[in-house]
């Protein structure tokens, strides 16, 4: 790899790679191991432009800015797991009183109050509301790989 001291061990030249690209961030508690991908300083230095503009896009999103062209809407999913990040306030009541519907359709079932055609308390019940290309089939899998009650 460009850069390292070819004269050090190969475990020493690892581990002062290890040591200048792990990366931690105190606010979100997160960590970043960059050093067993193959890339040299100045492609490093190249992607810093780069993130900028992708850091520009990603607040311009979580902002509300339309996303999806196609059909002129904001795409906020992330929006959904925590409405307070919503751009406007009735976005955000929007979310949290269809939040609370489906939690008081689900309690309804789990009491037996809405019942099957045949006036029977469900046994089962497979909930799937979620869309994206992976997330829709992981979200069965995992469902179906675990016995649950309730919320």
């Amino acid at each position: 790899m460009t850069g390292q001291n070819d004269t050090q061990p190969e475990g020493l030249n690892q581990w002062n790679r290890f040591s200048k690209y792990l990366w931690f961030n105190e606010e979100l508690k997160f960590w970043l191991d960059i050093s067993k991908i193959n890339f040299d300083e100045t492609q490093l230095n190249d992607f810093e432009e780069k993130f900028k503009d992708v850091f520009e896009s990603i607040n311009s999103l979580e902002n509300g800015s339309i996303s999806n062209y196609s059909e002129n809407r904001q795409v906020g999913h992330y929006w959904l797991r925590n409405s307070s990040l919503s751009p406007d306030i009735e976005i955000k009541k929007n979310i949290d009183n269809q939040v609370l519907e489906i939690k008081n359709f689900s309690i309804k079932i789990l009491k037996g109050e809405i019942k099957s055609i045949s006036d029977e308390k469900f046994k089962n019940v497979l909930w799937v509301g979620i869309g994206g290309s992976a997330l829709g089939p992981l979200l069965i899998i995992e469902s179906l790989q675990k016995e649950h009650f309730g919320l």
